[in-house]
């Protein structure tokens, strides 16, 4: 294991993730700004930061896929279709987990909707890196 090799491969993959954050606080943030909206479905509601964090989510896991791609992993050694599936699972996982930290921040805690994007990120960066690294772009022996 090239430690070196970890180091510049993370240092890369918060930089795409840098980019990501702000293009889904972007997202999020405007999405929030211009529609202010719930809807009842029994038990569950879904509020306007849900869909923005949503519609971010699928936009910014496509660009991270591509970034990470061409510039932090190999992953050559696997069919596209596969990355791909393996990305947006990985993201998918820690996208449920940022929901509901969203919904705890928000609508339990208090916290600013405009706030409550930042806490999650403390643990979902380096979980993707991780995932990412070991599984989505693993590197054949």
């Amino acid at each position: 294991m090239d430690i070196k090799k970890i180091f510049i491969q993370f240092v890369k993959f918060g930089s795409i993730g840098a980019i990501n954050t702000i293009l889904t606080w972007a997202i999020y943030m405007g999405f929030v700004e211009l529609f202010t909206f719930e809807w009842g479905l029994g038990i569950f509601k879904i509020d306007d930061y849900m869909v923005g964090y949503t519609i971010a989510f699928v936009i910014t896991v496509a660009n991270a896929y591509w970034l990470q791609t061409k510039f932090v992993f190999d992953g050559s050694g696997q069919a596209h279709s596969s990355k791909i599936f393996k990305t947006y699972t990985a993201y998918f996982i820690t996208f449920l987990l940022t929901q509901v930290c969203l919904w705890i921040l928000i609508s339990l805690v208090g916290m600013d909707k405009k706030l409550a994007i930042i806490p999650p990120m403390f643990i979902t960066i380096p979980t993707n890196f991780l995932v990412h690294k070991f599984w989505v772009f693993k590197e054949k022996n």
